[in-house]
């Protein structure tokens, strides 16, 4: 358990015994409340389930490429691993990059027209860049939140 994090909830004798365990196995741990309890829950289906849901949809444009999951795997695997490297060691910040990064409207509304060949896949990329260009470093964000727009 050495590096693992446990988010601990309970009561005060609780949550030291909790601790002290969590110590004794070489893990780390910090302490939430009740009612945050749900939002740590989303915050871990963000990082595994949902992350594995996007990799489907990335998937399913492969199919539409005549590509097997298997070979959009071994496509976008690298990618994935840097990326995901890159967000471990700099944060998000330094880890985003494309069109959005740079502010190219054009390509992405080109990404948008190409994605309705694909059912769903626009829906997940326009929240996706929402929230990217809220929360991430981005040129041009009127033009990015226009080329967003359902059209």
């Amino acid at each position: 358990m050495k590096g693992v994090t446990f988010a601990l909830e309970g009561d005060s004798p609780a949550v030291t015994l909790a601790r002290k365990l969590v110590s004794t196995m070489g893990g780390e741990s910090f302490e939430i409340s009740k009612k945050d309890k749900p939002l740590y829950h989303a915050l871990g289906a963000f990082v595994s389930p949902l992350i594995v849901a996007q990799m489907a949809t990335a998937e399913r444009i492969g199919r539409k490429l005549g590509l097997e999951p298997r070979e959009t795997r071994k496509l976008i695997g690298p990618i994935l691993q840097q990326t995901i490297n890159n967000y471990l060691k700099h944060g998000a910040a330094a880890a985003f990059s494309g069109p959005l990064v740079r502010g190219d409207a054009a390509t992405v509304g080109k990404n948008l027209a190409a994605l309705k060949r694909v059912p769903g896949t626009a829906d997940v990329f326009r929240a996706l860049a929402r929230i990217a260009v809220e929360e991430l470093p981005s040129k041009d964000r009127m033009g990015i939140a226009n080329a967003l727009r359902n059209k």
